[in-house]
């Protein structure tokens, strides 16, 4: 069995969030201002951010977000 490059794998799985709907819309304002669909936005945003991620980050931001 040969061995497939990432690159060529075919990308057909489903990650998905749960928010809000004027939070939808803003992700979604924020893919057409680029050019792309909202799930290729969403891939970009997680493979930037994907080796650098510290929940205590997020955390916080929950903290401060629910005040």
């Amino acid at each position: 069995m040969t061995k497939v490059k990432q690159d060529e794998m075919p990308r057909n799985s489903v990650l998905s969030c749960k928010v809000t709907i004027a939070e939808k819309l803003e992700l979604v304002q924020k893919a057409k201002d680029n050019g792309i669909s909202l799930s290729e936005w969403m891939y970009s945003i997680i493979s930037l951010y994907k080796d650098g991620y510290d929940i205590s980050i997020y955390q916080e931001y929950l903290k401060k977000t629910r005040l």
